[in-house]
């Protein structure tokens, strides 16, 4: 991006040969892709990219999930519409999942509050998941957040690490009670 900035040709150069080079990692790929949108008149040529990056099996999950976040920042909808896809895909890896519902909360918060919730009460995630969705989702909504990481504090079917990383983040969550939070202005 920086470079497209100072030289244009040779910047759009660059960050096309990146986009398109299946042997640099995943997330090099989508952060070109990404830079890409934000060069003047290359927005769909981008968006295209980041879509094919998005449906790219061959990718590792989290890197189509940021693909499918830059996506939102460019084309909104069609983000919108990938990260609820991904927050609900049960074949992706429990990590992917609650960074797709997070990521979905930054461009739509009433959709990524109820997707992290959904994800918090998961049984079918491991504990360590569940105890980050109510971690997101409590940046984005304290009293959410509290009430998540009482039921996961209290939850023995829960290893012992995730219920006391629920207890630390209720306890600094209620320490914090009257303090400012993001969602204080909504």
């Amino acid at each position: 991006w920086a470079l497209a900035k100072v030289n244009r040709e040779a910047g759009i150069t660059r960050l096309t040969r990146f986009a398109n080079d299946a042997a640099l990692d995943d997330t090099a790929r989508v952060r070109a892709s990404w830079a890409l949108a934000k060069v003047d008149r290359l927005r769909e040529a981008a968006i295209g990219r980041l879509t094919l990056l998005v449906n790219d099996t061959t990718l590792d999950d989290t890197a189509r999930v940021d693909a499918a976040w830059a996506l939102a920042k460019v084309n909104r909808e069609a983000g919108i519409t990938r990260l609820t896809r991904f927050a609900n895909d049960a074949a992706l890896d429990d990590t992917a999942r609650v960074r797709a519902a997070d990521a979905l909360a930054k461009v739509d918060r009433e959709a990524g509050i109820a997707w992290l919730t959904q994800l918090a009460n998961d049984t079918d995630l491991g504990g360590i998941a569940r105890v980050w969705a109510a971690e997101a989702l409590a940046e984005v909504d304290r009293e959410a957040g509290i009430i998540e990481f009482t039921h996961l504090a209290d939850d023995l079917t829960l290893s012992d690490f995730a219920r006391t990383r629920a207890v630390r983040a209720l306890a600094k969550l209620l320490g914090g009670r009257n303090k400012p939070c993001k969602d204080a202005a909504n």
